[in-house]
């Protein structure tokens, strides 16, 4: 089953309420998808961007791929 995307935009700073649990999320970081090298030299791929986010309330973090949020029931609140 392939989900829908609601949120095709999605930057740094961009702040979501989200329609479930009232739960407001912000947008901290977005990790781009590539080949990473390790301080040990080795190396990871990410193969979709990686989107940090922060609950207000909780302050906890939270980290997933970039199309997993883009399908969340969540509503833009701020940019």
């Amino acid at each position: 089953m392939i989900l829908p995307i609601l949120n095709e935009e999605i930057r740094v700073g961009d702040v979501f309420e989200c329609l479930v649990d009232k739960s407001v999320l912000e947008v901290c970081e977005i990790k781009p998808k590539g080949r990473f090298f390790r301080r040990d030299g080795s190396f990871y791929e990410r193969k979709e961007p990686l989107v940090i986010l922060k609950d207000r309330k909780s302050e906890k973090i939270f980290e997933t791929n970039l199309i997993t949020v883009q399908t969340l029931l969540m509503q833009r609140i701020s940019k």
